[in-house]
């Protein structure tokens, strides 16, 4: 083991070990040759002991040197090598430094973080390689800069460049970010920018978490790591926290299917989950909403908290609440649970687009009575606020509208249409609208089976045959209709509850199916409502990101009596229109690390558009950038722009300017990305089983890191087995002192035999 010492005064005390010899000669040189009978016989047994006696002053002599030369060492300081030492000897080698940046390194442990451990390691390396007489290289690269396909902090840059204080700078200009970074892309990033040069040996070093869920099925990066191995680069593998923490985590904020729009209460979830080994208890979240946008900030209105009272290691546990919104636009809904571990996931965003009321087209082509009914059900009067606002039509009025701003679309007692108006609702349909099919004395058979059903690739889910009369049941009085309880039209009014309306319901007239048909061979078809002989009554096609319902009867009460003696037909109609316009409010969660575009068509629009980002969580700073889009297909007018990866979690806006001059402001969220959240960790035995013959050494941070003024060592005089030794040989020469010297005896032999 190699040795330094910064007090190289105290090594000149060594040249006084010569004076122990020079005592130990000179008192051999004192002895003088005497003719002595009696010395004659001591002379003999000398000869005879010689070998003893020379061997014990032998050893005497050494042990006096070495306590000699351990207080010379002790006043000198010496400095034991430790690991970062043996690491940077060579003749010339070449650092690649990879730290982990990505959300889950924030994972807070006493007074630092995971993070900042992996910096302060870096710091040591760069520190010891300034320091060495060895030729040293250095190459930097965080996992995010990797994923961007960003160029190196450093590359292959002589570690004698900058001083001590220079790279430290370096080192502390790096910060975690929020995304979901993965070793695999720095790994072969490196791969790609760095190859071993012939006349220097290659240190990789991997400053992670290790997380679990990027390593148990990570083959590719194994594979990597082996390559690596093969081609003579020698791994190491540093871990940056002590051991897995518990960690909770908000991993669902979102509004429950019904009308995003002012003055209707909207009812909102929020899931946290625990992702830790202990159950944790009594956990209360914060909620906030605002109106403002990023760019215009105003306090928060709270909403008050819910408390979730216990959630078991690995569960996911829900609490609900109502908001009611008093201006339309986007609005921003937050939840916060306290900090932990990682405070990345302890608060969520969901922006909700909230309109002054929820448009509904109906298509009536046998007259104002036909859909009366069905509108006063959505929207009774005025003073009932709903949230629909319902516009009755003709069915030519299908070719030239705008089809996308409507919420769901219903068609009553339709005759028939054509080509143009029926691919319109077609795609209505795929983009995410709702369409509704009521059938009635106008509905052509033949027209619905040829255009909308053909065949099973149209619009409409089941072939017509014809009217039919459902028969009474006098004898055992069965109901007319038995529903799917669990389906979310009839869910509220049918399932689970002791009312009576579905027995109520009476069934006169129905169109009958071709027999033929089977839902069975359509996947994507399901029948939700059935009359007492079997036959379909309400029937659900899912065509694209939109569903398609249909009932084989009238929206009046004319084949029918639903509706006319309790309240379920106006629940079951506006359960029907949140079922159908659910995916155009669905809210779709994206997460901090994906790229943040905005489509702009030039026929309405400006081509500069200004994103704004969150606030910063250090400084709290709020920036704001202008894009110009670009043409990226073959339409010139379409075009796209590009902000950007999204670093910092929260609700960007994104404004675009009218040609007009007005502006178009929309506010995005962007979420903690979902795989930062479980901080459970790869120990060092679950990496040699995943790696197998790999050769890697695996380090913990907090063996590696040392105080500055240990200069790649452990001081001796710190050792406490340096003490021990030196106690037990001063112990022992004493012993040995004793034994190979000469002592008189207390009472003479001649007076003992007197």
């Amino acid at each position: 083991m190699a040795l330094t010492f910064p007090t190289l005064i105290s090594v000149y005390l060594l040249p006084f070990l010569a004076v122990v010899a020079a005592i130990h000669l000179i008192h051999l040189l004192r002895h003088q040759r005497v003719r002595w009978a009696a010395m004659d016989f001591l002379l003999e047994s000398k000869r005879k002991n010689q070998t003893s006696v020379r061997l014990k002053q032998l050893l005497l002599l050494m042990l006096r040197l070495f306590a000699i030369a351990a207080i010379a060492f002790l006043l000198a300081g010496p400095i034991l090598q430790n690991t970062w030492s043996r690491w940077l000897g060579g003749s010339k080698v070449h650092h690649v430094i990879l730290i982990d940046d990505s959300g889950s390194m924030g994972d807070q442990q006493t007074d630092m973080s995971a993070f900042e451990r992996g910096q302060r390691v870096i710091r040591s390396i760069l520190e010891l390689s300034t320091s060495s007489k060895n030729e040293q290289s250095i190459t930097l690269l965080p996992f995010s800069a990797a994923v961007d396909g960003s160029s190196p902090e450093i590359l292959r840059e002589a570690s004698n460049k900058k001083t001590p204080q220079q790279w430290a700078q370096v080192v502390d200009e790096l910060n975690p970010t929020a995304t979901g970074s993965t070793p695999f892309e720095a790994i072969e990033a490196i791969e790609k920018i760095v190859e071993p040069a012939k006349d220097e040996s290659m240190i990789l070093y991997v400053l992670s978490d290790f997380r679990t869920a990027q390593w148990q099925e990570g083959g590719a990066l194994i594979q990597q790591l082996d390559r690596l191995a093969e081609n003579g680069v020698q791994l190491e593998l540093i871990q940056c926290v002590d051991e897995p923490h518990d960690n909770l985590a908000i991993t669902e904020l979102a509004p429950l299917p019904g009308p995003q729009v002012t003055g209707v209460a909207l009812r909102m979830r929020v899931q946290v989950t625990n992702f830790g080994n202990s159950t944790a208890r009594n956990i209360p979240v914060q909620l906030t909403q605002r109106s403002n946008l990023p760019s215009e900030p105003q306090d928060p209105i709270s909403l008050g908290a819910i408390r979730l009272e216990k959630i078991e290691p690995g569960q996911a546990v829900s609490g609900f609440f109502d908001v009611v919104f008093q201006d339309s636009g986007n609005q921003i809904v937050s939840a916060q649970i306290a900090d932990d571990s990682l405070a990345l996931d302890n608060q969520r965003w969901a922006v909700v687009d909230v309109a002054d009321a929820v448009p509904v087209l109906i298509i009536d082509d046998g007259g104002e009575d036909e859909s009366l009914f069905l509108r006063l059900a959505l929207a009774p009067s005025p003073q009932v606020t709903t949230g629909a606002q319902v516009q009755v039509e003709r069915s030519v009025f299908l070719r030239d509208a705008v089809l996308d701003r409507y919420h769901a679309i219903f068609l009553i007692n339709i005759a028939n249409l054509d080509q143009i108006e029926t691919e319109r609702l077609e795609q209505y349909v795929r983009d995410g609208g709702g369409l509704f099919f009521f059938m009635g004395p106008q509905t052509d058979r033949a027209a619905v089976n040829q255009q909308l059903y053909r065949d099973g690739e149209g619009l409409f889910p089941l072939p017509l045959k014809s009217p039919a009369t459902l028969l009474a049941d006098r004898a055992e009085q069965a109901p007319a209709l038995t529903v799917d309880a669990e389906h979310p039209i009839f869910a509220r009014i049918f399932g689970g509850t002791l009312n009576n309306w579905l027995q109520a319901i009476d069934v006169t007239r129905y169109y009958a199916v071709d027999p033929t048909w089977d839902a069975s061979e359509d996947p994507a078809v399901s029948v939700l409502a059935r009359l007492r002989n079997g036959a379909p009554w309400i029937v659900e096609k899912k065509l694209g990101r939109g569903n398609v319902l249909a009932m084989l009867s009238t929206a009046a009460p004319r084949w029918h009596n639903w509706g006319l003696a309790d309240p379920s037909f106006v629940l079951w109609a506006l359960d029907t229109l949140v079922y159908l316009g659910e995916p155009k409010t669905r809210s779709h969660s994206r997460e901090s690390g994906e790229t943040l575009r905005a489509e702009v068509s030039t026929d309405s629009f400006r081509p500069l558009v200004r994103f704004t980002t969150p606030p910063d969580p250090q400084g709290g700073r709020v920036q704001s950038a202008q894009v110009a889009a670009k043409v990226t297909g073959p339409d010139p007018a379409e075009r796209t722009a590009v902000f950007g990866k999204t670093l910092i979690p929260g609700v960007y806006e994104v404004r675009r300017s009218r040609l007009n001059g007005d502006i178009v402001a929309t506010c995005v969220a962007f979420n903690p990305p979902a795989s930062e959240r479980d901080l459970q960790v790869v120990g060092e035995g679950q990496m040699r089983a995943l790696l197998g013959d790999t050769p890697f050494q695996y380090r913990n941070a907090n063996a590696l890191l040392v105080a500055e003024q240990s200069e790649a060592g452990f001081p001796l005089g710190e050792q406490w087995w340096f003490f021990m030794l030196l106690a037990a040989v001063l112990i022992f020469e004493q012993w040995i002192a004793h034994q190979a010297s000469y002592h008189r005896s207390g009472t003479p032999r001649g007076l003992e035999a007197r």
